[in-house]
């Protein structure tokens, strides 16, 4: 019993830690992707709020491009997973994709910010 115990504690101890740090990462990840929609859609709403209900649609619009970009980093990850059925070029044309995704959804994201600012301006 003596012999099993500083093995099982060291086990213990390269498992917990790293189930931990991993649960904590996801959680984490999850918390960045609901703060990114409820902070656009805050944005949404003070477009409505100022009148602006252009701003009000592109915010729409980010939103959708947001979860388009969701579902192809989706379907990468699943390529990924089953890359032996579906070979590299897949995953590598979803990587091109995801990469064009997250650049338009930045751009997107930053023009929505920028329209809001001048329009918060512009109401003084």
């Amino acid at each position: 019993m003596f012999q099993v115990a500083p093995f099982v504690s060291t086990v213990l101890g390269l498992i917990v830690p790293n189930l931990i740090e991993k649960n904590l990462n996801r959680g984490l990840n999850f918390s960045g992707i609901i703060g990114s929609v409820l902070f656009v859609l805050f944005m949404q709403r003070l477009a409505r709020f100022v009148g602006r209900d252009d701003l009000a649609a592109k915010a729409k619009n980010v939103l959708i491009f947001s979860s388009v970009m969701m579902v192809v980093s989706v379907a990468m990850a699943a390529a990924v997973l089953a890359k032996i059925l579906v070979g590299d070029i897949v995953v590598g044309l979803l990587g091109i994709v995801l990469i064009i995704c997250v650049l338009i959804v930045f751009v997107m994201y930053a023009n929505l910010v920028n329209y809001l600012r001048n329009a918060l301006g512009s109401q003084n």
